[in-house]
């Protein structure tokens, strides 16, 4: 019986000291960047988190997954690129890996990623993001953004004046934009809020349309969704020709005029110097105060 306990004992060692080999790997680099350089990010599997400081130098941290083949780290004090590269032929899952980046606040983001969250806070530079089946967050003071999910969510708040936002069955939230917007989703819900816009592009197909907005006097607002409802709420009277159209929904609100069993109107408001389109096969169209 002594024989066997301590053989047992011994075992239980070698396991505990064989297992940091296969444990994940913590991650500690640093490389220079310049205050506006380029910092590209791809991470399959985990999480992308970025957050901006005062420095000019990227910080890395995080740990990569036991079948992660190494972390690539490349470029020079202008253009960085970060990468977690896996051996070409993977055994079974995908272990997470997680990639925490501080970088200079102005710095020129473009994040990959396919089953991974991304996530941006603090940063002032041009931002694309981009994953398959993971959320994409970013609360930033960014004028140009660019978010993608397939299957995830996508959330902005930043004053940006140039933004896309695409998913195609999560929800989009964006709110604090102003100047041009195009966002799209397939079957989720957009929730779209700011002020002093120029254009507005927001499309669904299931998906219902909040929109919470302040108009330039010559803005264009066009909203499309095939089965959702199109909410429009604005801060102000729109100085525009308004065209609202539905085929089975209903048409109400401060703006419409419309009177029960109307489908269709078109009017002008003000001086019509804009123009503001609402359009649902089967959903309500809602736009006023």
């Amino acid at each position: 019986m002594d024989r066997i306990t301590k053989a047992l004992g011994m075992s239980l060692i070698a396991a505990a000291l064989a297992a940091p080999v296969w444990a994940a790997t913590p991650i500690d680099e640093k490389r220079p960047l310049e205050a506006d350089g380029r910092v590209s990010v791809n991470n399959l599997a985990g999480v992308i988190e970025v957050s901006g400081w005062d420095r000019n130098e990227v910080a890395i941290s995080g740990q990569l997954g036991s079948d992660v083949e190494k972390l690539e780290i490349s470029g020079d004090a202008r253009s960085l690129v970060v990468r977690v590269r896996y051996p070409n032929k993977l055994k079974g899952g995908i272990e997470e890996s997680e990639l925490r980046l501080q970088v200079p606040k102005a710095a020129v983001l473009a994040l990959e990623a396919v089953s991974a969250d991304v996530r941006v806070n603090g940063t002032r530079g041009p931002l694309t993001a981009n994953s398959v089946s993971g959320d994409v967050e970013a609360r930033v003071d960014s004028e140009v953004v660019s978010l993608n999910s397939v299957s995830g969510d996508v959330v902005l708040e930043a004053p940006a004046r140039d933004a896309k936002l695409q998913s195609v069955s999560g929800d989009i939230r964006a709110r604090g934009l102003q100047g041009t917007v195009e966002a799209e989703t397939v079957s989720g819900d957009l929730q779209l809020s700011g002020r002093a816009f120029r254009s507005i592009a927001a499309q669904s197909v299931s998906g219902d349309l909040v929109l919470d907005l302040g108009l330039d006097a010559a803005a264009v607002l066009r909203a499309e969704t095939l089965s959702g409802e199109i909410r429009a709420r604005l801060a102000q009277a729109p100085d525009a020709v308004v065209s609202l159209k539905t085929f089975s929904g209903e048409l109400s609100g401060d703006y419409a005029g419309a009177s029960a069993g109307i489908r269709e109107i078109e009017k002008t408001v003000g001086a019509g110097s804009g123009r503001i389109e609402l359009n649902s096969f089967s959903g309500d169209i809602y736009l006023g105060k």
